[in-house]
């Protein structure tokens, strides 16, 4: 994995906007800190960091190839199918790196070489012939690309931290600022910036470098097109084989082409099934050579500590729990939000930064088990939508018997069941923010000025055509589009390639994805039991009490924390809102939900709305000299 960034100059010029970005790309040394490349041609700057995996020799390093007589590419990412794509296409290559296979199809096929790459990537190819460049994302969103176009000049980069650096001010998109407050994070392919955008999963940038003109164009459709178009012939591929085998023989090819790498190769072992699997299966293609790591930290839950050990024992994996403190947290809490470039509330972050910190002389590439709950069915809401009218009936009489602490829970996932329409349902049932006003940590006049946004306006548009569907199957489906991207794989980017460390998700395996998104729902929960598919795929692999353990991860106590460890930090960052940002923040509102964090009185709602208050108030204190609210004004939501 590298970092990749670029600039077009449309007008004006060129040498001191090279020079000044330059400086702003350097903020991706992390991502990438065993070469530095750039190309400058004319009007265009292309520049790479680089986290040498495959082929480790610098005739890889990138713009690639070294020389300037041909197209050149910056790249981010690995299709783990590049020895294949090399051999079915007669491609004659001077290295050994997937660098090479990409810069040599796109060269032959042009953009149709994307849907061809069954990894993760993004990706910048400069045509000196036809004068283009072409900037892609895989489809899943699994590598960030950001890109913005203004009068003068269009940029992208891995990171949208550097757009951010070069621009002289910033303004927040309102749009964005409903979201994250309802979601802990963007939804659709805005940022918070107004103008910094996401490229959008399996999207592709076509810009003429002569006139400065771009159009965005698909070169796959979204999933649930995709899954619709290709699941007869999916299925029919395994048409001999029933849904257990053919799974099972996937994601084994998935994780073999996953373990391909010129570095150790290692996996962090949760002590769920999704970890667990992929454990088992690469120690096998590994042979002795896997190592596993797990964390846990004090005021955290231990219970799965002693699965994930036992899986590692199992499969001979060397294994390593990493025990961290969190008593230095605070002190580092600043630099991780900084690095999610956009205010990012998932508390799932935290333990993974911890990990990944403490783990970064230690391994260079992990497995993660990510995607395995949107693909098989593995929340509690995909419980509650397969099931839908009985747990609408069931759950508010099973509130009246229940604990204080799980009652005003029962209710609300009840209450939302009930939620209409159905694309509302699916993002109440995400943002957990039913019977809440997220907006509430704003001030009145803040909250006039969002008046014209629609926080859950990404899953209206991605559940168009998802209309008819059962209940579950459009959730899944609505999930890899919405909350993977966005939540997910963005965690897992970020703070694995601010140590340095290239994270791999075999669940995303393009084929797998395929013939598992094309199922019946019905195939991957049943009867109250999340996940049935992959249990079965996988039963010979793990021991019972993992298979049959409620769902683990590394848990995040934040409640606890905030009360505790953070306590400090949080009351701080309050106090910076009331002294710079009391025009946009209710400090008296952010007040009342402390007090009731740390008298233990909040809801879950309630303390995931102040923790993702307070990330927003240490972004903005980051970018203080550069934050401009004037765009915090009624007008129509970003388009």
């Amino acid at each position: 994995m590298c970092g990749i960034a670029g600039i077009l100059v449309k007008q004006g010029d060129t040498a001191p906007v090279f020079d000044r970005f330059e400086r702003c790309a350097q903020l991706l040394r992390h991502r990438g800190p065993d070469a530095f490349g750039r190309m400058i041609e004319r009007n265009l700057a292309l520049f790479h960091y680089r986290l040498s995996i495959i082929d480790l020799d610098p005739r890889s390093n990138q713009p690639f190839p070294g020389n300037g007589s041909a197209a050149r590419m910056v790249y981010n990412g690995e299709p783990y199918n590049f020895r294949d794509l090399a051999a079915s296409h007669d491609l004659r290559l001077q290295t050994t790196s997937d660098t090479e296979v990409v810069w040599s199809l796109l060269g032959k096929l042009g953009p149709d070489a994307l849907a061809e790459l069954n990894g993760i990537f993004a990706l910048a190819y400069w045509d000196p012939a036809e004068r283009s460049l072409l900037l892609a994302r895989d489809r899943l969103g699994v590598k960030p690309l950001y890109w913005t176009e203004q009068p003068d000049y269009l940029a992208f980069a891995s990171e949208a931290k550097v757009l951010y650096e070069f621009q002289e001010r910033l303004r927040l998109d309102p749009q964005v600022l409903a979201e994250y407050l309802h979601f802990g994070n963007s939804v659709g392919n805005q940022t918070l910036v107004s103008g910094v955008q996401k490229l959008p999963p399996g999207c592709c940038l076509q810009i003429d470098t002569e006139s400065g003109r771009s159009s965005l164009m698909r070169y796959e459709p979204p999933l649930n097109e995709l899954a619709a178009a290709r699941s007869q012939t999916v299925v029919g591929q395994h048409q001999d084989s029933d849904p257990v085998a053919a799974v099972r023989g996937l994601l084994e090819n998935a994780v073999e082409r996953q373990c391909i790498s010129d570095v150790p190769v290692g996996a962090y072992l949760s002590g769920g099934i999704d970890s667990g699997a992929l454990v088992a299966l690469a120690s096998r293609f590994l042979a002795g050579r896997l190592d596993t790591f797990t964390v846990t930290f004090d005021q955290g839950e231990q219970s799965e500590l002693a699965l994930a050990a036992m899986v590692a024992r199992k499969h001979g994996a060397r294994h390593h729990e990493v025990h961290v403190r969190t008593a230095d947290l605070e002190a580092r809490l600043a630099d991780l939000i900084y690095q999610y470039d956009e205010p990012f509330a998932d508390p799932a972050a935290l333990p993974l930064f911890l990990l990944a910190s403490a783990n970064q002389a230690s391994t260079r590439v992990v497995l993660q088990g990510d995607g395995a709950d949107e693909l098989f069915g593995g929340y509690g809401r995909h419980l509650d939508y397969s099931q839908a009218w009985l747990r609408r009936l069931a759950l508010p009489a099973l509130a009246l018997t229940s604990s204080a602490r799980h009652r005003q829970s029962m209710i609300n996932r009840a209450r939302t069941l009930w939620t209409r329409p159905q694309w509302l349902r699916l993002g109440l049932s995400v943002s957990e923010m039913i019977g809440q006003d997220p907006l509430q940590v704003l001030t009145a006049q803040a909250r006039s000025c969002l008046t014209a946004t629609e926080p859950y306006r990404h899953y209206r548009e991605v559940f168009q055509g998802l209309e008819g569907e059962p209940e579950l199957q459009a959730m899944l489906f609505t999930d890899m589009q919405a909350v993977l991207p966005n939540r997910f794989l963005e965690k897992v980017d970020k703070v694995s390639m601010m140590y340095s460390i290239e994270a791999r998700v075999p669940y995303l395996d393009n084929e797998l994805v395929d013939y598992v998104m094309a199922l019946d729902s019905r195939l991957k929960v049943r009867g109250g039991v999340s996940k049935v598919l992959l249990r079965e795929a996988t039963r010979d692999l793990l021991p019972d009490e993992v298979l049959n353990a409620r769902k683990v991860s590394f848990g995040t106590p934040m409640g606890t924390w905030l009360r505790t460890t953070l306590q400090d930090f949080a009351w701080q960052r309050i106090d910076d809102a009331r002294r710079r940002w009391s025009g946009l923040m209710d400090c008296d509102a952010l007040t009342q939900l402390m007090n009731a964090v740390v008298s233990r009185t909040a809801s879950g709602p309630e303390s995931a709305l102040l923790w993702r208050a307070i990330v927003l108030i240490v972004w903005l204190e980051r970018y203080v000299a550069k934050i401009d609210l004037s765009l915090l004004e009624d007008r129509p939501a970003h388009g």
